[in-house]
């Protein structure tokens, strides 16, 4: 028989065969990023993903076995007579062609009867229960038990950040702060490690976590000099010090602590005055640049939690700042960088972290921009990814958990899917995820793992 050679089927890409290891997380770290930077580059490989992950999605909610019950004494109680006689030594030698046939046959009857029983006893089956019994007992799946064979069951979210918030505090070092890809982003990579440590978790201050906030808060007011910058006075400033005053805000409202409020107050107030009178914000340079819609996010959702905890005087330039983001989104509802059409460094982020500000600043009574820009993320959501993007993750994972439609939870959903199998199961990066993706270089892995908790666990 001819054996099939790759070269006479060349609609398959050879690198095909290693979808499975790869949505199953059974590539080493190198191996993963090298196939995710060959996807990004076969369309291909990149539909074989997406079908794939949709099969396994689907395997993973077939609904769980029940609990089977002995079949041997009714296997037994119906082979022929006489057909189950305890062995003789070297009886197959002696016994004739007629009876291994007969005793074949027999057998495949019993496997075919033990068949025709379990599936019996599968869910949905009609067979009556025996007397003075109830229904099979259903038990649900559960890791390495009961799952199907070589389809693992996904933990659930919770589970999931919990698990990085394990990994996120035994990464702190020793002066409170966290390691970034690159030092002059140390500041806001310890910022969103915070955050995930306390999102949705309004009992950190009296839990395992508390010791590790209260010294990563204190090391960010460390940092802060006397005219409210947190961190250094490079270009990227204003993501360190929206991400920082945020992280500071949001402690506050969990513990009332003098010196925080204090420090957080002279955070804002830094923000303020770096407000451009576009109502924007740009990068920190000698020379002021145009406002951009990436630098301007963070610092304006560090203002609204401002407001929301009655610091004075911000909504002067949150209401600046939210006009300036709504002259920025374009006739499909996109935001643009710099302006509306200005898609430079792609879209889909900028509009979902622009409906975050929006719906931050008031849920009960959404912005005007709000019902521009829902179509265009649930078009976002949608669109499948061949790689992961977890800055892309984490802000459509807020702007659909703030939405609260069923759009914006199967959203949710489909994100705790993709994030599930990449992140680290074993050794010293357990918990965490590996930082990947085209910003990984300059956030390194607590950026990675801190985002995706917080994708994962949306408030």
């Amino acid at each position: 028989m001819k054996t099939q050679d790759r070269t006479e089927n060349p609609g398959v890409c050879p690198r095909a065969e290693t979808t499975p290891g790869y949505l199953l997380d059974e590539l080493s770290p190198a191996g993963k990023r090298a196939f995710e930077a060959h996807v990004a580059a076969c369309p291909a490989c990149a539909r074989r993903v997406e079908s794939f992950r949709g099969v396994i999605r689907r395997l993973r909610q077939l609904p769980p076995e029940t609990r089977g019950r002995d079949l041997a004494p009714e296997i037994l109680a119906r082979l022929p007579r006489g057909a189950w006689s305890p062995a003789r030594p070297s009886w197959w030698r002696r016994a004739p062609l007629p009876a291994l046939t007969r005793i074949a046959a027999v057998l495949l009857a019993a496997a075919g009867l033990a068949t025709l029983l379990l599936l019996a006893t599968r869910p949905g089956a009609t067979t009556p229960p025996e007397d003075g019994a109830g229904a099979p007992a259903v038990s649900p799946v559960q890791p390495g038990v009961n799952a199907p064979i070589g389809i693992p069951v996904a933990p659930s979210p919770l589970a999931m950040v919990e698990s990085a918030r394990g990994w996120l505090l035994k990464s702190q070092a020793i002066e409170g702060g966290w390691a970034a890809g690159r030092p002059d982003h140390g500041i806001g990579v310890s910022a969103l490690a915070l955050l995930a440590m306390m999102n949705g978790n309004p009992d950190v201050f009296h839990g395992p976590y508390a010791t590790t906030v209260r010294k990563g808060i204190g090391c960010l007011i460390e940092h802060q000099d006397e005219q409210g910058l947190i961190g250094p006075r490079v270009p990227a400033a204003p993501y360190n010090q929206g991400m920082a005053a945020l992280a500071i805000l949001s402690a506050c409202a969990l513990e009332s602590n003098a010196v925080w409020r204090a420090a957080g107050e002279m955070a804002l107030a830094f923000i303020a005055s770096a407000q451009l009178p576009s109502g924007g914000w740009g990068y920190l340079r000698s020379t002021p640049g145009p406002a951009n819609t990436s630098a301007s996010i963070w610092p304006l959702q560090a203002l609204i939690r401002g407001d929301k905890l009655g610091v004075p005087g911000l909504r002067p330039p949150i209401d600046r700042g939210l006009a300036w983001l709504q002259s920025s989104v374009d006739r499909d509802g996109f935001m643009g960088y710099t302006r509306a059409d200005d898609s430079s460094y792609g879209q889909d982020t900028m509009t979902a972290a622009g409906i975050v500000c929006f719906i931050k600043d008031n849920k009960k009574s959404p912005h005007p921009a709000v019902r521009a820009l829902l179509p265009a993320l649930r078009r976002i959501a949608a669109k499948p990814q061949a790689t992961t993007d977890f800055y892309r993750l984490f802000f459509v994972a807020q702007a659909a958990g703030l939405a609260g439609d069923e759009q914006g939870r199967l959203a949710l959903s489909a994100i705790a899917e993709q994030l599930a199998p990449l992140q680290n199961a074993r050794g010293a990066a357990a918990g965490s995820w590996d930082a990947n993706d085209q910003w990984g270089r300059v956030g390194g892995p607590v950026y990675s793992t801190a985002l995706a908790a917080l994708a994962l666990k949306c408030d």
